[in-house]
């Protein structure tokens, strides 16, 4: 289901639908706002990316995230921490939550993900170390979290092999936007 770019408003009302299949569902580039209803994660993939959610405290709430393997809430307005809660999303493969106002640290249960290739945490506020469970995401070959307020030293674990990261990004970008010279 592809709504994208359209002038949708408001928020999206809770349904008690239930999808044969899992579908893909697109509702990026719009004005949606508020929370997201539970039914939203009940399917294979979900770009709700460049609207103006607000929570992700549902997440905690979801009864089957099982299928969701693409999730992109990057570019909208979540405030407050990451919830502790991925270990629903075993089958998670993408997860992009950039250009948002989250903070605090990255949750322990992220590397529960097991079949993450891509995590994108960019411009956010998150702090603390990069934790340890994190080496569980074997299948990492993305890993964004520039423009973070993180701290510590990096990980071992990023540069042990075998390994398929192929894209880190640890930079943090100066008040100007622009990359700092070293």
């Amino acid at each position: 289901m592809n709504l994208a770019n359209n002038n949708l408003s408001g928020t999206i009302p809770n349904s008690s639908t239930r999808f044969m299949d899992y579908p893909e569902i697109d509702l990026s580039s719009n004005d949606l706002e508020g929370s997201m209803p539970p039914f939203l994660f009940e399917v294979a993939a979900v770009d709700v990316s460049k609207n103006r959610f607000s929570n992700l405290d549902i997440l905690c709430h979801v009864n089957n995230g099982s299928h969701l393997s693409i999730l992109d809430l990057s570019h909208n307005e979540l405030v407050g921490e990451l919830p502790d809660c991925w270990l629903i999303f075993e089958n998670l493969e993408i997860l992009v939550l950039a250009n948002n106002k989250l903070s605090g640290k990255i949750p322990t249960s992220i590397g529960s993900l097991t079949k993450l290739t891509t995590l994108h945490l960019s411009n956010n506020s998150l702090s603390a170390e990069l934790p340890a469970s994190l080496k569980n995401c074997k299948d990492l070959v993305v890993f964004d979290v520039e423009d973070c307020k993180l701290s510590g030293p990096i990980p071992a674990w990023i540069g042990q092999r075998p390994s398929n990261l192929l894209i880190l990004s640890l930079n943090p970008i100066t008040s100007t936007g622009a990359y700092p010279r070293n």
